[in-house]
């Protein structure tokens, strides 16, 4: 995994998201950029965050994997 804390940039297994910061809900959250469709996630833990971005990526992938064997 590649982090680079000065841009809020996050890699898991080739997919990428940004980091922002929402002070009116005091919470993290992104998206896998990149890919069709919407897959976000959330937290109000910066220790949290990146294993929530691994959980949206695990979760698409086997969305994905679903889709292609049409279940």
């Amino acid at each position: 995994m590649a982090e680079n804390s000065s841009l809020n940039i996050l890699e898991y297994k080739g997919y990428f998201t940004k980091i922002h910061y929402s002070a009116e809900g005091s919470i993290l959250y992104g998206k896998i950029e990149e890919i069709p469709g919407l897959v976000s996630f959330e937290s109000v833990s910066a220790k949290d965050i990146v294993q929530e971005f691994h959980n949206a990526v695990e979760d698409y992938i086997m969305a994905m994997e679903e889709v292609r064997n049409g279940e």
